[in-house]
């Protein structure tokens, strides 16, 4: 693609054998789409197939907390939970469903807040803004929000994306990346309200990591790396 640039990572990748692998860690019943660690280190979560989100202790393994959603999403979500993010401080959890809900979970007292509507669909993506509260929402209805959890407020929304928004990463500044089934990658300036499209991947594009405000990496289903 235009704008693709190449750089030099290793010669080789080593398997890991399973006798390597530090923990196993069990909570859930179904599959599990989703995990995310504390920026410290000590806690990890899940989300999962089972509606149910989990929060462990990284050293013990052991859960700390589950919460279940239920048929009238009063206690969590109603049916897959798809993406999660947690806050830089380690405030907040956020969590999108199946159910179109970003479910904003306070670690500290480790209960429900509150669920920011505004989507009409699954919620494929979620991440903050490092050192803020401002989160970036990405869902199958091809758009990108932006809330301040702060105050559980919508803020805005970026449309551009054909067909449904897969991913999306976040660092410091005001600008995210997406991507979605369309085989755009999308780099959202938002202080200057203006995207940048870059194509060149032959299937959707199922994943993407920001190193850095000028590089990231993305994954598609046509088994390139890009």
């Amino acid at each position: 693609m235009q704008g693709k640039t190449y750089q030099y990572i290793a010669e080789q990748v080593a398997s890991v054998k399973p006798s390597a692998v530090g923990h196993t860690i069990r909570g859930h019943r179904l599959p599990v789409t989703c995990v995310g660690v504390s920026r410290d280190e000590k806690h990890a979560f899940s989300g999962g197939k089972d509606s149910l989100v989990c929060m462990y202790d990284v050293e013990t393994s052991k859960a700390l907390q589950k919460w279940k959603g239920d048929k009238a999403g009063k206690t969590g979500h109603t049916g897959h939970v798809l993406s999660l993010a947690v806050s830089d401080d380690g405030k907040f959890l956020a969590t999108g469903g199946r159910d179109s809900l970003i479910n904003v979970w306070d670690l500290r007292s480790q209960t429900l807040v509150d669920a920011l509507k505004g989507h009409r669909d699954a919620v494929c993506g979620l991440q903050f803004q490092m050192g803020t509260h401002r989160l970036y929402s990405a869902s199958r209805d091809r758009t990108v929000k932006l809330w301040n959890v702060d105050d559980m407020g919508y803020m805005e929304t970026l449309y551009g994306h054909a067909l449904p928004i897969t991913g999306i990463d976040v660092l410091r500044r005001e600008r995210a990346v997406s991507v979605g089934e369309d085989r755009t990658l999308r780099v959202w300036k938002i202080a200057e309200e203006s995207q940048l499209i870059l194509r060149g991947h032959g299937g959707s594009i199922d994943a993407v990591c920001m190193l850095d405000e000028q590089q990231f990496f993305s994954g598609s289903q046509d088994g390139s790396l890009c």
